[in-house]
């Protein structure tokens, strides 16, 4: 372990020389900025470090507190009606549907041309004239 501290901290050493060299010299606006660039860089680097892989990161700061939701009110039911009466649309359109799956080739074909020219309950008729022969 020893051997890995020196090592890191002579790579730490050289890194802080070679940002020293290329900082002396140059304005303040820009090195204002460069400063600020490495700051966000060194910050985003440590937490790469800090968390496992696949770990989602950390938040820092206040932030960081931990929020825990407010419990809601369970939700109020509906009042149920008197009587529960389904949609006619979706039943012609259930029943055409279901129906529609005893028909093939050619005669599937015209039962669709005709629910697209008089509807769905027409052709569900016809669906129902046409079954009521073959039994």
């Amino acid at each position: 372990m020893a051997g890995l501290e020196t090592k890191i901290r002579d790579i730490v050493t050289q890194y802080v020389d070679e940002l020293q060299r290329r900082l002396w010299g140059m304005p303040l606006h820009q090195l204002l900025v460069a400063v600020e660039r490495i700051d966000r860089a060194l910050a985003g680097a440590v937490e790469r470090v800090a968390r496992t892989p696949g770990a989602p990161a950390k938040a820092s700061g206040p932030a960081a507190k931990r929020v825990v939701p407010k419990k809601r009110a369970p939700a109020k039911k509906p009042e149920a009606a008197a009587t529960h009466r389904p949609n006619p649309v979706r039943r012609i359109q259930g029943l055409y549907a279901g129906f529609l799956k005893n028909f093939f080739g050619r005669e599937r074909a015209q039962i669709k041309a005709l629910a697209k020219k008089s509807g769905q309950a027409a052709a569900l008729a016809e669906m129902k004239k046409r079954l009521a022969k073959t039994k």
